[in-house]
């Protein structure tokens, strides 16, 4: 398998203008304001408007006809005005196919996918479900075909692509915003959130309503109750977040003694990468990139999906009661939103020079 990593020392600084970038993604459409529904891709928007001018796109229905093809011809008109160099779609299946209808012989597109819109739902039961993940998936491949560059977060994301699609094809995770997510003491963390000073806290991200089954809290509790039970550790609070908001992320994490992570499927997920930042130890089972992201960090635990054997990790990480490196890492893995933005940038860059050379050929 040929994977290709970007290299920020490549970074072309000396160019003569800034790109001209137009951002797609789920969000809300208000007169002229366009606001994404991912905090992620807003903090990317953010960290990439000090290399290149970027103009946000909300799509506002992804799900019916007469949405997608509305959605495709108002941002039609928004190409035909701002004349940009790149499309940037931030998400597979329908966001791309509204943004390829869009760029279609106006403009390389660029398709960023994160999970779901390239692999399977494997919580999926029902025969709607299962039909709904397959058409999910057909359409982003479909529309890979078409984009001149394709990012995916992660090695398994990389895998699911088409053959024909992998040539052009880079593995960046999101980076993570190191200033927002940082160490703090953990006493001032638990005031913060009004928690008990002397409680181990286990933290658990259910997620959104859409995503909650991968996160397999079922087994998460089996550990949990398996840990509560282990008499050395006293008393053992299982905190489960679900839809907080993403500036009060950062006192979690540094509240928590650990984070456990039991998902059945991920692309990278940006809970790990935010403990990480903030030195947070983490117990998980093997999803996404957690091997790449914790293979340096200590102490985390990457176990198999048996609660006894979790309940274990993280008995010996709450008596071991230390914070780890993760922070360190997160800056030698180049996962600090500010490189991150210099690697998508290269990116660009290799899209318009490749694009230049084929016209010019």
């Amino acid at each position: 398998m040929r994977v290709i990593y970007p290299n920020k020392e490549t970074l072309p600084i000396n160019r003569r203008r800034r790109y001209k970038i137009i951002m797609t993604a789920k969000g809300i459409r208000t007169g002229h304001t366009h606001r994404f529904i991912s905090t992620f891709i807003r903090s990317q928007v953010d960290s990439l408007r000090k290399y290149v001018q970027v103009f946000p796109f909300a799509i506002d229905d992804t799900i019916s006809p007469i949405g997608i093809f509305r959605n495709a011809f108002e941002l039609r008109h928004r190409i035909n005005d701002i004349q940009p160099d790149i499309v940037h779609a931030q998400w597979g299946s329908t966001t791309a196919l509204v943004s390829l209808l869009a760029a279609y012989r106006k403009c390389p597109l660029v398709i960023s996918f994160s999970g779901g819109d390239l692999i399977k739902d494997p919580t999926a039961q029902s025969i709607v479900w299962v039909l709904r993940s397959k058409l999910v998936v057909g359409v982003s491949r479909f529309c890979s075909r078409y984009a001149k560059a394709l990012i995916v977060k992660s090695p398994n994301l990389y895998s699911a692509l088409p053959i024909s699609a992998k040539p052009i094809a880079r593995i960046l995770p999101n980076g993570v915003d190191i200033n927002k997510f940082r160490p703090i003491l953990k006493a001032e963390a638990r005031r913060a959130l009004n928690l008990d000073s002397e409680s181990h806290i286990v933290l658990f991200n259910k997620g959104q309503t859409r995503n909650q089954e991968y996160k397999c809290i079922e087994l998460a509790e089996s550990a949990i109750s398996i840990l509560e039970k282990r008499v050395s550790l006293g008393n053992v609070v299982f905190l489960v977040i679900s839809i907080e908001p993403h500036e009060r992320m950062p006192l979690y994490l540094n509240a928590a003694d650990l984070l456990l992570v039991t998902s059945i499927s991920e692309g990278s997920p940006n809970i790990v990468k935010e403990a990480m930042a903030c030195n947070l130890p983490v117990v998980t089972v093997e999803c996404g990139d957690v091997i790449d992201r914790l293979k340096n960090i200590s102490p985390s635990s990457i176990v198999s999906r048996d609660p006894k054997l979790l309940a274990d990790a993280m008995e010996s990480m709450l008596i071991s009661n230390q914070r780890s490196n993760g922070r360190e890492e997160i800056m030698k893995q180049g996962l600090d939103i500010g490189t991150t933005a210099q690697s998508l940038i290269k990116i660009y860059s290799d899209v318009l020079t490749r694009d230049k050379k084929g016209h010019a050929d």
